[in-house]
């Protein structure tokens, strides 16, 4: 056989051998961009504008491209550097973004195969727009997002998170509600560039939750009046059953709705108020009150005791525990050094070594109900966190403050425990802008002291400013046996 009809066999030869081995690599060559532009997507087409907005987000990783897509791995990690840049990451200074189906075809291992991939699978996924509103492509999805943010968020998130303008936004909320995304796009100054800002962020806006939560001021009306009742002579649970009927709980809409907070009851009536408001709190209280008692009888008796009462009289109430004292209570620990199980190694944030205390010992107490910061200067209040069954002194004190709209340089910050001894917390005068968590008291708190009872953060106003909100606060403490 001559060497021309050998070649000419072999030539025969390289579709059966293609076909039956070399396909994969094949493929590889069909999704480099060869030039081959039958069937290609148009740029401006919208599966051309839902597949670059795909691929220029969040969504578009390696791994999607690869395995949901069906690309090329090779295909799939090109697109993402060339979006995302050297560092990997979207949104930072050397992204690329995708403009064009051109731009696209261009990157190495994409071609025409790819690209009919991507269509498809952006299809599966609701991703190609099937409206066009006012120049402005849209999805059915990004639609309903747009309709519903314009029903339901607020001039404020439409204004400035949503970045319209404002007489876009203010007409949008006066003119509700929107039957559909073309009532939207008819309100006056809602354009090309509004809808787009909308499709843009209206997909991640969330309509404030309809769910009616427990009111803290409330739930503490409702503990203070079981208080109340048991300092009167009456058993816990029966307490409990006098504070949550509607009588008794009068007084309690009318201090809440007295002050300068309010609450989301105060404006509606007695009977939705009662039936609406009322349940979760009664929910809360009784899970408030489970672990607490008047004395060891409602403990259900030994080893369980009613133990840790306030000497100050901030609350009758004790909470059942068991005192006893457990294996490895009392052992020096630290950072390299654990406790036991069941143990905890308090002072040790203070000193090189602490020491093992039961897990009882222990506990955060938090005073929940939101209290206003006056604007003026030279103002202060005081709100309490009761302090109960912990042992007989105290060893760590952490204190975290939730100050909202108030610069926490114009305020000073005292910790009172239940002693009446006093620990200055923050001073806004010397301690700059950024209130810290986990604030020790300087000085002044004596750790031979009780520990149970009222424990009072004193807010006092340095100079004048915008009225804030002190929204709540927590102590941790441990504590140990004198």
């Amino acid at each position: 056989m001559s060497r021309l009809s050998a070649l000419a066999r072999a030539s025969l030869l390289l579709p059966l051998a293609l076909g039956l081995g070399g396909l994969a690599g094949l493929a590889g060559c069909l999704d480099d961009d060869l030039g081959a532009h039958e069937g290609a997507v148009a740029d401006g087409s919208a599966e051309a504008i839902g597949v670059l907005r795909f691929l220029n987000s969040p969504a578009a990783d390696v791994a999607t491209l690869d395995v949901a897509a069906a690309l090329d791995v090779r295909a799939a990690r090109n697109i993402v550097a060339h979006v995302r840049g050297p560092d990997g990451l979207l949104g930072t200074g050397d992204d690329d973004l995708l403009d064009s189906i051109a731009e696209l075809d261009a990157i190495p291992q994409v071609g025409p195969a790819t690209i009919a991939r991507l269509v498809a699978y952006v299809d599966s996924i609701g991703g190609i727009p099937t409206l066009h509103v006012e120049g402005v492509h849209l999805t059915a999805a990004e639609a309903a997002a747009i309709v519903a943010a314009a029903n339901g968020a607020t001039l404020t998130e439409l204004d400035v998170d949503a970045a319209l303008d404002v007489r876009a936004a203010r007409n949008l909320v006066d003119r509700r509600p929107h039957a559909d995304l073309h009532a939207v796009a008819a309100v006056a100054y809602v354009g090309t560039s509004a809808l787009e800002k909308l499709r843009v962020w209206a997909p991640g806006w969330r309509a404030p939750s309809t769910e009616v939560t427990c009111h803290p001021g409330l739930r503490a009306g409702m503990r203070a009046c079981v208080e109340a009742q048991v300092v009167d002579g009456v058993s816990l649970a029966e307490a409990a059953m006098i504070c949550v009927d509607a009588e008794a709980l009068g007084p309690v809409f009318d201090a809440v709705c007295a002050g300068p907070l309010g609450a989301p009851f105060c404006g509606v009536d007695y009977e939705t108020f009662f039936t609406v408001h009322v349940p979760p709190c009664v929910d809360a209280l009784t899970a408030e009150l489970a672990p607490l008692c008047v004395d060891n009888a409602d403990c259900g008796g030994l080893p369980r005791r009613c133990w840790g009462q306030a000497h100050d009289g901030s609350t009758a109430l004790g909470v059942c525990q068991d005192t006893r004292t457990q294996p490895g209570q009392g052992d020096p620990c630290s950072a390299t050094r654990a406790c036991a199980a069941g143990l905890v190694c308090a002072g040790g944030a203070l000193w090189d070594q602490g020491v093992c205390v039961a897990g009882w010992m222990t506990g955060t107490f938090t005073m929940d109900v939101p209290q206003q910061v006056p604007a003026a200067a030279g103002a202060s209040f005081t709100t309490t966190a009761v302090v109960h069954g912990l042992a007989t002194v105290p060893i760590d004190i952490l204190v975290d403050v939730d100050l909202r709209g108030v610069d926490p340089r114009r305020v000073r910050i005292w910790l009172d425990d239940p002693n009446g001894d006093r620990g200055l917390l923050w001073d806004g005068a010397t301690d700059g802008a950024l209130l810290g968590a986990g604030l020790r008291p300087r000085g002044g708190i004596s750790g031979d002291a009780y520990v149970n009872g009222g424990w009072k953060l004193v807010v006092e106003t340095l100079g004048a400013g915008a009225a804030g909100t002190l929204h709540g606060w927590q102590v941790y403490l441990t504590s140990q046996w004198d």
